[in-house]
């Protein structure tokens, strides 16, 4: 049995949240599910001028399938230049990957 969650996120949506060092929200950004994976998203890509000017240190994001379901939740540190330095993603089955 699949063990995705039914959340109360439109279907076929990417929320993706920004915090900086103090733990609070400065950047947030719902994408559609086709424009996630087809576009570049300011607070995730390589450039980290958008991280650095917002002082972003942590990306937060949940992928909600076209059911409404949560395909996929992750999150990522950066360091203070902007770089990512820890990933971790948790998938519907529950596989976890880090990095």
């Amino acid at each position: 049995m699949d063990k995705r969650k039914t959340t109360k996120t439109p279907k076929g949506v990417v929320i993706l949240k920004g915090f900086n060092t103090a733990n609070a929200l400065v950047a947030e950004q719902e994408v559609s599910l086709f424009d996630y994976y087809d576009q570049l998203h300011a607070i995730l890509d390589e450039d980290p001028s958008v991280r650095l000017d917002k002082g972003i240190r942590r990306v937060v994001g949940q992928i909600c399938n076209e059911k409404g379901e949560l395909d996929q939740e992750f999150g990522n540190d950066y360091n203070d230049t902007g770089r990512i330095v820890h990933s971790r993603i948790v998938f519907a089955d529950g596989t976890v990957s880090e990095k």
